[in-house]
């Protein structure tokens, strides 16, 4: 069975993407007929462009708090964290070990950061 995802842009400029399967043969000479004869949904995707006129609009941190980019941000910085100190590979080859390094590294982690952090205190 053939299956393919074919991503293309409209005319309106969205993306478009279809996942298109015939169970008859493997050969990609039949797209075009599986094109004209598709009958699925079709998934669109926003425009980046939209994204990007619409922070430059309202602004940086407008943009990322509709985004909630920030909450991706700060836990992408603590994987980082994570990778950085602890390592990128579980040394553990049975799973309650692994489960048990795991537990002790975010410790490790969250008492380094604790010690590390800055406090911070509002000024009036």
């Amino acid at each position: 069975m053939a299956q393919a995802s074919y991503t293309g842009v409209s005319k309106e400029g969205l993306i478009v993407s279809r996942i298109m399967t015939n169970h008859i043969t493997d050969d990609r000479k039949c797209l075009e007929s599986l094109i004209q004869s598709a009958d699925t949904k079709t998934a669109y995707t926003q425009p980046r462009s939209d994204i990007i006129n619409y922070i430059k609009e309202k602004g940086y941190h407008v943009g990322c708090y509709k985004n909630k980019y920030g909450r991706r941000e700060i836990v992408e910085n603590t994987i980082y964290r994570y990778k950085s100190i602890i390592g990128t590979k579980l040394r553990s080859r049975k799973w309650d070990n692994q489960d048990a390094e795991t537990l002790l590294g975010c410790h490790i982690l969250n008492i380094m950061t604790n010690l590390h952090m800055p406090q911070s205190v509002k000024l009036t």
